[in-house]
């Protein structure tokens, strides 16, 4: 559960696999990469696509920034 100022979002599943790689530690490239690894039988083109359109609506609720 990810709680901010305008609501909570519950995340589940990849959204929850990507957000506990959101560490400050991590660069964007190298969290593509451990995510491809995990999923390698998903389209790497996908997998980059849906991970950046996922932190975007984040971003845009002011939950993550990267």
């Amino acid at each position: 559960m990810v709680l901010y100022p305008e609501g909570a979002i519950k995340l589940h599943g990849t959204g929850r696999e990507v957000l506990e790689r959101c560490d400050g530690q991590r660069t964007f490239g190298e969290l593509i990469a451990e995510l491809q690894k995990e999923f390698g039988t998903t389209d790497p083109e996908k997998i980059r696509g849906d991970i950046s359109g996922f932190l975007e609506q984040l971003q845009r609720r002011r939950i993550v920034d990267y």
